[in-house]
């Protein structure tokens, strides 16, 4: 584990007509993660003209040895389509101080049906 926060991008597609896709699942993992902390999604990170590039909770996840609190996380759910979501991705990085190599994408599709690490 390192040290510092890490950063969960949960990507998928704006709107309603995407809720409950397969494409949404990596954001229906962050509002899960989110649920189980007692936390929502109150954050805003960069701006797309009048709409956050993507939206946050800060999270604790799990324990560890002894009780000791588990790692802080910054959930990310970019406001962009999937294929736009390097941008937000980015930003979100840069805002919460996460180095690159604790970052990590929830995302499902046809070529990569279980989550990936950047």
């Amino acid at each position: 584990m390192t040290d510092g926060p890490w950063l969960v991008v949960g990507l998928g597609n704006p709107g309603d007509r995407y809720a409950g896709n397969r494409h949404n699942v990596g954001q229906m993992v962050l509002d899960e993660l989110a649920a189980r902390a007692r936390t929502s999604f109150g954050g805003r990170v960069g701006s797309l003209g009048r709409r956050p590039q993507a939206t946050t909770a800060e999270v604790r996840l799990g324990t560890g040895p002894g009780g000791v609190p588990g790692p802080r996380v910054l959930l990310a759910k970019p406001t962009t389509y999937m294929n736009e979501s390097g941008g937000p991705s980015r930003a979100s990085r840069s805002t919460s101080a996460c180095r690159r190599s604790a970052s990590c994408s929830c995302t499902t599709s046809s070529t990569s049906p279980s989550p990936t690490c950047a």
